[in-house]
This record gives structure tokens, C-alpha cells and sequence, in this order.
């Protein structure tokens, strides 16, 4: 089995007892999410493997952290980079890589995302509270929050709260790397 396969198992199984949990039927979880009923079963029943986007709107939907469907509670706290789950969107030219995995009593999750040269990935607004604090590693970013753009470089760090929809932009002509750090304030 490769690692599309697992990881579409694996975030069917999450969202299926997610949803049982909270006693809910495919209905009810498409007019909670915004993500058309027929989708949410081939996600559920581990058929396709979710965009970026569909796997945000869902856990936006239930109120979780998107790593919520990537996450093993069981899991060491030495993540090889192996073992580190993949999401990619745009074809291929979006990718995100959960490095650590939000886990209960975590108040954060870690990504690293790359983004291939003129390309740009739209992201669906977080639950109320989330923050986002973006360091970029290579490259340059354009990250446009609500009204607000910003330019960074390498070495540029930018913190936003992430309840709005937001934008990542790679103006350049090589791929861009950055750290993306997502904070949940437990209240």
C-alpha cells in the first residue's frame, strides 16, 4: 500500500468516528462542512485522499484541527521524516507535510509546506482563535490575510490570526519552503 492509500484510510477512519461520536449522518456533515455528501463518503470510506482545502473545510466543519485526521495518538515523540503525513493540492504544486501532529493537550501543530514557483494555494478560514505564524526557509511568499498583503524573504517570519480566508502566493521562479506553525487556544 502506498502512502496516498494509507493516508486516505487513515483520515476515513478519523472522519468516520468523528462523525459517530457526534452522532451525526452524512447529511448533517455536509451542511456542517460545506463538502457535498457524496464526498464526504468516498473520504470516509478511504476511496480518494481530500484536497488541502476539503480536508480544512472539514475540520473547520467539526470544530477540530486539521491534523485531527492525520494524527496517531499513539505515536512517538520522534517523528521520522518518513512518517510524516503528505497532503498535496493544486497538482502536485501545493504540498504540506505534517511534521507534528496536533494531539490532545497540544496547543499547536507544525507543517512544512512547499510551493512550487507562480504558484498559489487559497486557504479556507480556520475555527475562531487559530493563529497561524509562518517562518519562510527558502524562497519568497506572498501571504495576503483579509485586506492586508505581505512580502517576506528568507528568514521572515509573519504571525496572523487564521479565522479568515488567507492567501499563500510563490511570486518567484523557484520553489518556496516555509514552516507553517498553527496555534488552538483552548478556552
Amino acid at each position: 500500500m502506498d502512502d496516498g492509500e494509507h493516508i486516505a484510510e487513515h483520515v476515513g477512519q478519523a472522519l468516520r468516528t468523528l462523525r459517530e461520536r457526534r452522532g451525526l449522518s452524512l447529511d448533517q456533515v455536509a451542511q456542517l462542512t460545506g463538502v457535498s455528501k457524496p464526498m464526504l463518503g468516498q473520504v470516509e470510506r478511504g476511496i480518494t485522499n481530500p484536497s488541502v482545502l476539503t480536508l480544512w473545510k472539514i475540520a473547520r466543519g467539526f470544530g477540530v484541527p486539521f491534523s485531527a485526521f492525520l494524527d496517531d495518538p499513539a505515536a512517538p515523540d520522534l517523528v521520522r521524516h518518513e512518517d510524516q503525513p503528505l497532503i498535496t493540492d493544486n497538482e502536485g504544486r501545493y504540498r504540506v507535510r505534517t511534521a507534528w501532529a496536533h494531539r490532545p493537550g497540544d496547543p499547536f501543530e507544525w507543517h512544512v509546506m512547499d510551493l512550487e514557483a507562480a504558484s498559489t494555494h487559497v486557504a479556507e478560514p480556520h475555527a475562531d482563535g487559530v493563529e497561524e505564524w509562518i517562518l519562510v526557509i527558502a524562497g519568497r511568499l506572498t501571504v495576503r490575510t483579509g485586506e492586508a498583503e505581505h512580502r517576506l524573504g528568507e528568514g521572515d517570519l509573519l504571525h496572523f490570526r487564521a479565522d479568515t480566508a488567507h492567501t499563500y502566493a510563490n511570486p518567484s521562479t523557484h520553489r518556496t519552503r516555509a514552516h507553517i506553525l498553527i496555534t488552538y487556544h483552548h478556552g
